[in-house]
Order: C-alpha cells, then sequence, then structure tokens
C-alpha cells in the first residue's frame, strides 16, 4: 500500500508498503489479526469492496469504515495504526470533511471503540462510526471558532 510506503520509508525502508511475512498479536487485547498468509486475499477483497462501500455510506460513515478494516487486517508489521489515520483523514478530505485528530486524552476511548468491532462474539463498528463523527464534529467546531462563526445546535 503506497500510503504505508510513503510515511514508512525513512522508519524502516525495508518494511514500507511491504505486507507481512509474520503473523502479529497485539498487546493488551484479544483481537487476533488476519494470518500473514491470507493478508493479501485479505487486502484485495477489502480493496475492491471500496467502491461499493463508498456509494452506499455517509462520507464520515465511510471513512471510518476504511480505518476498521485495515486495522482488523492489520497488513504491515508496524504502523497499520497510523496509516489507518492517514487513510481515514484522506477520504474525509475527498469527500469535502476536516481530517480528524485524536487526542491523547480521548486515546482509550478510540482503542476500545475499535476492539468493540474487533469483539469475537457480537461485534459491532457503531462504537467506531460514532467516535469518527463525534470527532468531525469537534474539528468542525474548531474551524468555527477560529472563524467567529456562532453555531447554533439543535437539541
Amino acid at each position: 500500500m503506497h500510503l504505508h510506503k510513503i510515511f514508512y520509508e525513512l522508519i524502516d525502508a525495508n518494511a514500507a508498503g511491504k505486507y507481512r511475512s509474520e503473523n502479529v498479536f497485539i498487546t493488551g487485547t484479544d483481537f487476533v489479526p488476519t494470518s500473514f498468509s491470507d493478508v493479501p486475499k485479505e487486502m484485495d477483497t477489502f480493496i475492491s469492496s471500496i467502491k461499493e462501500e463508498e456509494s452506499t455510506l455517509h462520507p464520515v460513515i465511510f471513512s471510518a469504515y476504511l480505518h476498521l478494516e485495515l486495522v482488523r487486517i492489520h497488513p504491515f508489521v508496524d504502523g497499520n495504526g497510523r496509516t489507518a489515520r492517514l487513510l481515514t483523514n484522506l477520504s474525509l478530505i475527498r469527500n469535502g470533511y476536516l481530517p480528524i485528530s485524536i487526542p491523547p486524552i480521548l486515546r482509550s476511548e478510540y482503542i476500545n471503540s475499535i476492539q468493540l468491532a474487533q469483539k469475537k462474539q457480537n461485534p459491532s463498528p457503531d462504537a467506531f462510526y460514532r467516535f469518527v463523527c463525534l470527532q468531525e464534529i469537534e474539528e468542525m467546531k474548531a474551524v468555527a471558532r477560529n472563524l467567529d462563526i456562532n453555531i447554533v445546535a439543535d437539541n
């Protein structure tokens, strides 16, 4: 994946943009990523699903979907989360939305929402979708504040 290669090349040129050739484990979770031998097939399936998913999902939800799928497959030895966040933001920008950031204070909420989508029983992406949507709203509010635009919320 070119996105991983671009940012990871200065970290590890040999691994940049290359699918992993070993199984990995994610510390602090019982989630088991795709077996390394299945990564190319899973990535091909993921990439071929993008156009259809983009046509059926709201752009912000679609961006969150991209993130979840990439971290589910976990195609690289390292840098999967960073690649997923970059992919999410590229998708948001491409669709006219603001890039989001995940402040350190929300890191555990971010990770927990991903883990809910990766549970063995009854996985659900809803918490992560909500998390991304709320981050997008916060970015919009920040821009409005910087431009001295008063936003009145409908409740």
